[in-house]
């Protein structure tokens, strides 16, 4: 409704895991959210990309933001808790608590970024049962 494109690439379906799909969805929806609320005050192509790769040993969750690279500054507290990069009150909770989620079941979240591709990427790696 307000522009943004949003890709879904589902590589292989994901594999049993223990991680509960309430807070599966809980990680994907606000990384995604996250990264609508990043892109939405650009201007020209904005897209999101959520890539979905089932694996053998884990399964990878990515949420890809073009046009929008974040500072080294907020990239150093973006996990923590009430921390946010957004003036508006109600921010800083969503990416803790998906850091909080992914530790809980052993795995990994890491953010990855170009400055020349101009990107930003969250990636999630959860182990498979």
């Amino acid at each position: 409704q307000i522009g943004i494109t949003v890709k879904i690439d589902v590589i292989k379906s994901l594999t049993k895991m223990l991680v509960k799909d309430w807070e599966l969805n809980r990680i994907i929806g606000n990384l995604l959210d996250n990264a609508i609320e990043a892109i939405e005050r650009k201007t020209g192509r904005r897209l999101v990309e959520l890539i979905i790769e089932g694996g053998e040993e884990y399964n990878r969750i990515e949420v890809i933001t073009h046009g929008i690279v974040i500072s080294d500054k907020v990239e150093a507290r973006i996990f923590q808790k009430g921390y946010s990069s957004k003036a508006e009150a109600g921010h800083g909770l969503g990416l803790a608590i998906c850091k909080e989620i992914v530790d809980e079941y052993a795995g990994e979240i890491t953010i990855s970024k170009d400055q020349e591709k101009e990107y930003t990427s969250f990636q999630v790696l959860l182990p498979v049962c």
